[in-house]
């Protein structure tokens, strides 16, 4: 099943990426092409964040899904193989039973499980029964203590950092926090991301810098004329403050930020780094010392990162989230209909629509003096609000050629 298009990662939502950077390739990316998988296990959260781009209105059926269960295990004992498997949902630590069955079920040597989790119940028998299923635990922290819970809720905090600190005494997993950064101010006047460094040297000092547990830094996204977006000045900022904890730490450029990497980079002094190829994924990054930038928009391999929805619809990355009900024709399959090998071997043939519009980007993008850097940023977003492949977030897209949403 080669996949012969691009990047099609779309957002994060397959992890922290916690295990990208252990090993480099300075040389040429290699040329297999990837996949990634995120599982929405069940449709449930106890907590309602600020910053949740999960838009859909409560789900008819929130429990965990058989199609998405008898799905998977079908594919892959039909030859799909994609290397990273997430256990996404909302929750998925609400729903343990089926969590702990489609993590064994999804089990290899050679793959990545990975569970995304607020970490609020990752503790106990479910804590150690994981253990064995899961290679990195991806938990939520946004900030230290006054961050986190403006953003999650009172008390979140301290229940998410004592099972962390439990998960990480007792067992050998990787651990990869996941601090999602807005553009806010807390209730005392500060930006929020200030927060993030500040949790940054608190896991330096708790955790040490060897690099089991590690922070990853997720750049809030939403709609093109969201008020919590980044800018440029936020993400310098953040990543000078970063580098000066010496945490093991990653910020994910994702598409929708891509027009902004120039001047992000030469505003941290980066201008001069050689692009390096995470040796697993093929995933490129530049590093000063213990800070790196993921830059998904310069990938070189192909890449198809998918995520199924508890209800069994395909999507291609975590975009359409942000769209809520509206999401549904975004689709690009429907496993109470077909199996999901069949959705692969029509990306793979190149018969599938979206895919298809995303393949060739516009020539005035490639004839931008930022294209290196860029790639023409997060198209799949514009074809989701604004029903064309252009970048809704890059003012040097001319507006006028932008339909409303």
């Amino acid at each position: 099943m080669p996949v012969r298009t691009g990047n099609f990662m779309g957002q994060v939502g397959f992890g922290s990426f916690a295990a990208l950077g252990l090993e480099t390739l300075t040389s040429a990316p290699p040329e297999r092409e990837k996949y990634y998988v995120a599982l929405e296990v069940g449709e449930v959260c106890q907590l309602k964040c600020k910053h949740c781009i999960y838009h859909r209105q409560k789900a008819q059926s929130p429990a965990p899904s058989e199609v998405v269960f008898t799905n998977i295990v079908s594919a892959m004992a039909r030859g799909f193989d994609p290397i990273w498997v997430s256990l996404a949902g909302k929750e998925p630590t609400i729903f343990p039973r089926a969590l702990l069955e489609l993590a064994s079920a999804t089990r290899r040597p050679e793959r990545l499980n990975i569970l995304m989790t607020n970490g609020l119940r990752l503790n106990g028998g479910l804590a150690r029964q994981l253990s064995e299923l899961i290679d990195n635990f991806d938990i939520s922290l946004d900030g230290e203590e006054g961050a986190h819970d403006w953003m999650r809720g009172r008390g979140s905090f301290r229940k998410t950092w004592n099972n962390l600190s439990a998960l990480h005494e007792r067992y050998p997993n990787r651990i990869g926090i996941i601090a999602t950064a807005v553009h806010g101010s807390l209730p005392d006047g500060r930006d929020q991301h200030s927060d993030i460094v500040a949790l940054a040297r608190r896991l330096r000092d708790r955790f040490g810098t060897d690099g089991r547990l590690s922070l990853s830094l997720s750049l809030y996204y939403d709609s093109p004329d969201h008020p919590m977006l980044l800018d440029a000045d936020d993400i310098i900022a953040l990543m000078r403050n970063l580098q000066d904890t010496g945490f093991p730490t990653r910020v994910l450029v994702t598409a929708n930020y891509a027009h902004l990497w120039p001047a992000v980079r030469a505003g941290i002094g980066w201008e001069n780094l050689p692009i390096e190829y995470d040796a697993r994924t093929g995933i490129p990054l530049v590093k000063s010392g213990s800070l790196s930038a993921v830059l998904f928009n310069l990938t070189e391999t192909p890449q198809l990162g998918i995520r199924i929805s508890n209800e069994g619809l395909v999507y291609v990355g975590c975009n359409h989230l942000a769209l809520g009900d509206r999401a549904a024709p975004h689709c690009i399959g429907d496993l109470a209909e077909e199996s999901l090998v069949d959705v692969i071997d029509r990306i793979a043939n190149n018969t599938q629509p979206l895919i298809s519009t995303l393949a060739e980007p516009p020539s005035f993008c490639q004839e931008c003096d930022n294209w290196p850097l860029c790639r023409g940023g997060d198209r799949l977003s514009g074809v989701y609000f604004c029903g064309r492949p252009l970048d809704p977030y890059c003012p040097l897209v001319d507006p006028h050629s932008l339909p409303n949403a």
